[in-house]
């Protein structure tokens, strides 16, 4: 693709990912209100535990299907065909582990609120997840990154409006209701991706045979990913587990919050990853890589002016739009935000290597992340609560992001700072898309 198009094709993007964000923000905010420092805490560990019980049985499947279908290695229907078995094995592994979960705890692992059918709308919100997971995957490798972009959008709209009906014109004060309508909102999202994507693409939901090569040649590439994103993943949500059993779910609303808005910073990085990692795979020029790399050095100055404003402007905003009561997140979130910075780094260059095939660097990267988190979450949670895992999650990050960072220079053979620090070139290359969108060409 030529400069002009993966420019354009960003700038779509962002247009969307930009009003998602502003969308979940207010989401969020208008769920702390509704439902108080617990009742957000509850809605915080059953998203957390139905994405941890994902990842671990998804097999790496999402992975696996963006690298065959963007490479053409494997046939379509063929991957319809595993990525719907692979879902299947996701349901009976979550009906099994529940009953397991309830047999000894007397409680549910997805429905730990005081509702009689919290197991059923558990299992809903997860298998909603399920599907929007796979189907993203097939979105971005049809290269069919707006689209996507443009139904979370759509879906995050409306579920804004119902909150915002419910804050404003209902407030019932039934936790349990707001997390129905959270569970409903994804259910509604799954669905419109699914229909969409095979409208669009013409293809029929068609399963082909599944010869015994297709399996070996999928999962020698998704296993090591899966393994990569477990160990991820519990770098990422390990901490909500300390921080529950330490210090109870009030704190860990408070903390859920901070890390919540804290991840707003990833969301550009985790679109031009999505776009990244497919086209890598479908082995784009070497022209296109010295793109990215202008796009990178740009970001970063975003990703720098993003943080700091948000740690100035932390003190007045969290308490004023999330309530007084959620005034003890803003300390945590501030302490987080260098960490998060340098894990741009980490999510950009992980979908390279991931496109490239060279999934151990991503695999060593995530070990180190994880190895940090546990040791400084044992060592600072304990005695100093929230803000002790917003410092332990922080430095994790940074450790985490250098890491990438330095493999990434080494593999390019650069110099580390030409990956980082903006150049006149770059600045000529933002100056021009400016004057386009702008209408001053």
């Amino acid at each position: 693709m030529k400069t002009k198009g993966l420019g354009d094709l960003l700038a779509g993007n962002i247009i969307f990912r930009s009003l998602n964000i502003a969308c979940t923000v207010l989401i969020t905010f208008l769920l702390t209100r509704l439902m108080g420092t617990g009742g957000y805490g509850v809605l915080s560990l059953l998203v957390a535990n139905a994405a941890i019980f994902n990842l671990l049985t998804c097999l790496g499947a999402e992975s696996g299907i963006t690298y065959h279908y963007a490479s053409g290695i494997q046939r379509k229907s063929s991957l319809f065909s595993i990525a719907y078995l692979v879902i299947l094995f996701q349901i009976v592994m979550i009906v099994l582990a529940e009953g397991i979960y309830h047999t000894f705890s007397g409680q549910y692992f997805l429905g730990e609120w005081n509702e009689d059918n919290s197991l059923l709308w558990g299992l809903l919100y997860f298998i909603s997840i399920v599907i929007i997971d796979k189907y993203q995957a097939f979105f971005n490798a049809a290269h069919l990154y707006t689209m996507v972009n443009r139904i979370i959008f759509l879906a995050s709209l409306l579920s804004l409006l119902v909150f915002f009906c419910c804050y404003f014109f209902y407030p019932s004060g039934n936790d349990a209701l707001y997390l129905k309508i959270f569970i409903l909102a994804s259910v509604l999202q799954a669905a419109y991706m699914v229909l969409a994507f095979h409208q669009k693409t013409k293809l029929p939901l068609s399963f082909g045979r599944i010869e015994k090569s297709n399996w070996k040649v999928f999962f020698s590439y998704s296993i090591i990913v899966l393994i990569t994103n477990i160990i991820q993943f519990l770098a990422y949500r390990v901490d909500y587990w300390f921080v529950d059993y330490f210090h109870g779910k009030e704190q860990l609303g408070l903390y859920s919050l901070a890390v919540k808005l804290g991840q707003v910073l990833w969301i550009l990085p985790l679109l031009m990853a999505g776009i990244l990692f497919p086209r890598i795979a479908a082995d784009k020029t070497e022209e296109e890589e010295t793109i990215w790399l202008k796009l990178i050095r740009v970001a970063n100055v975003f990703f720098l002016i993003a943080a700091a404003l948000a740690a100035l402007l932390a003190g007045w905003i969290i308490p004023m739009m999330a309530g007084k009561a959620f005034s003890e997140s803003v300390i945590p979130f501030i302490y987080l935000l260098p960490g998060l910075l340098f894990f741009c780094f980490n999510i950009i260059f992980a979908a390279y290597f991931a496109g490239k095939g060279l999934l151990k660097i991503n695999l060593s990267g995530s070990v180190l992340c994880l190895s940090l988190v546990l040791i400084g979450d044992l060592l600072l949670i304990p005695r100093f609560g929230i803000k002790g895992a917003a410092i332990a999650s922080s430095l994790a990050y940074t450790a985490a992001g250098i890491h990438h960072l330095y493999r990434f220079a080494s593999y390019k053979k650069l110099p580390v700072l030409s990956v980082v620090i903006i150049n006149r070139d770059d600045w000529n290359a933002v100056t021009h898309y400016l004057r386009k969108y702008t209408g001053r060409t």
